[in-house]
């Protein structure tokens, strides 16, 4: 079949909007096998463009189906930038020996469902298998069903008013981009479901997709580099990670706005999450209601410095789900991480705080260390009750004579906590628990008593300084419980 017999057979199915279907009965339409296929399904790249070249110039004559052809081997580049085609354009089960350029280039539907571009053995990372570079398509780009690239598909700056649907597709680019979509805008969804297969980056930076992109069943393969890249993209719908998609690289989702995520229901997604400045509104999943699985799937392994707002996002996140432990502990583990990445006087501080206080998230904390402070001066003040000595020496020696005089006995010659309290009279006995107590805790000093004192500077100086401790952390706990504190 010459060029000029496939033009006019190309142009009357324009004209019908008819198949134009090339598979031989009972045969299967496998575009991995079309060297093998006869010379009268081999159609030149040119003459395609010819003829979609004269639907431009005649929209009037073709059908509003448009191109529609099944099983043809198209050989060479097949160049369609820069143009303004009328007609939707299908070739399905195709095979496409070299690649196609669709940049800058407007028309209603594109699919190219269940075909095959590129001859599968080049090694070029480089290479646009399929270029979509600021084209306008205003409706659906359909990749499914078996579509295979070797090389890039590049849609960057893109408008796709439809949808975007590579369910069970297969992109090979090694160590490359697979699939950019760099500022693309999808009205509706984009698929990558249903067995969709990557060896390479799927990039969309910046990009906005008005439905879900649904990524359940795919396995995305990039290792030691990212995986999947929706870096400052905006999703107005799902973004589907559930349901057995494997990941095999780094998901960055930095600074990224996402209405809603779904997870699995148990675990977390696969490969590591780098998603700095990432807002997202719903996570669906154990992540989104299990702090520990979070924290486990923002703890793997990344090349990328961590960043606390991730983990304080997904705190927020697990409040709104209505878990507010699971929140607290989100945000506690943030605060680690600012303590961590801190240096100097103010690493210093906020592990004091963290101590404490767990940051302000964990408050009773700082009942414990006022109860250790209670403990020692407790300790101190019974066991060594002889290190404390009456206020009022004099009034307490007076007491004690006039003790000895009733009882007929000798006064004792010196005054300490451990005197037996019939030998005091008069004067009050030493009770070293009120007394620890009165000392030391900030409500009982209103009603503290001033008959006894440390004997010793040593003994004053531990007193005063759990005196003060306890102060502090009583401020340190109202602070904390009240919000007067900042939390870190």
């Amino acid at each position: 079949m010459d060029s000029a017999w496939w033009g006019k057979t190309l142009k009357a199915h324009l004209r019908t909007g008819a198949l134009l279907d090339l598979v031989p009965a009972g045969q299967e339409p496998d575009p991995v096998d079309a060297d093998q296929w006869a010379d009268d399904r081999r159609i030149p790249a040119d003459t395609l463009r010819d003829v979609l070249l004269w639907a431009v110039r005649h929209p009037a004559k073709i059908d509003p189906h448009g191109l529609r052809v099944r099983g043809a081997h198209v050989t060479g580049l097949l160049d369609l930038a820069n143009m303004d085609i009328p007609c939707p354009i299908e070739l399905a089960d195709c095979r496409l020996s070299d690649d196609i350029s669709l940049a800058a280039t407007t028309l209603p539907t594109l699919s190219l469902r269940g075909s095959r571009i590129g001859g599968g053995t080049s090694t070029d990372a480089d290479r646009s298998a399929l270029t979509l570079d600021a084209a306008h398509i205003t409706g659906d780009v359909l990749l499914n069903e078996g579509f295979t690239a070797q090389g890039k598909i590049r849609a960057i700056g893109a408008t796709i008013g439809g949808e975007l649907n590579l369910g069970g597709a297969t992109l090979t680019n090694p160590g490359a981009d697979a699939l950019t979509l760099d500022r693309t805008r999808v009205t509706g969804s984009v698929f990558m479901h249903k067995g969709f297969t990557a060896d390479g980056k799927i990039r969309a930076i910046g990009a906005t997709i008005g439905g879900q992109l649904n990524l359940r069943g795919a396995t995305l393969t990039n290792p030691e580099a990212e995986a999947l890249t929706l870096q400052a993209s905006h999703i107005t719908g799902l973004v589907l990670l559930d349901d057995c998609v494997n990941i095999t690289g780094t998901v960055n989702l930095a600074s990224s706005h996402i209405e809603t995520l779904v997870c699995p229901t148990e675990g977390c997604p696969p490969g590591s999450l780098f998603a700095n400045g990432w807002h997202v509104r719903f996570i669906h999943g154990q992540v989104g209601s299990d702090a520990k699985t979070a924290q486990t799937w923002l703890d793997r392994p990344k090349d990328q410095s961590s960043s606390p707002q991730p983990g304080r996002e997904l705190a927020d996140i697990l409040d709104r789900a209505g878990h507010p432990d699971q929140a607290r502990t989100m945000r506690y583990n943030a605060a680690q991480e600012v303590a961590k990445q801190s240096k100097g006087w103010t690493r210093f501080r906020l592990t004091a705080y963290n101590l404490l206080a767990g940051h302000g998230y964990y408050p009773h904390r700082v009942i414990g260390w006022l109860f250790g402070i209670v403990v020692v001066a407790a300790t101190v003040a019974c066991t060594q009750p002889q290190l404390f000595e009456p206020t009022d020496y004099l009034k307490a020696k007076a007491a004690t004579e006039t003790a000895a005089e009733q009882s007929k006995a000798s006064a004792p010659e010196q005054l300490t906590g451990d005197t037996p309290c019939p030998e005091l009279g008069a004067y009050p006995c030493f009770p070293p628990m009120i007394y620890a107590l009165q000392t030391v805790m900030p409500p009982a000093t209103a009603v503290t008593t001033t008959a006894w004192q440390p004997a010793a500077t040593p003994t004053l100086a531990l007193f005063t300084v759990l005196k003060g401790a306890s102060w502090i952390l009583a401020v340190l706990f109202l602070g904390t419980i009240t919000g007067l504190l900042k939390k870190t």
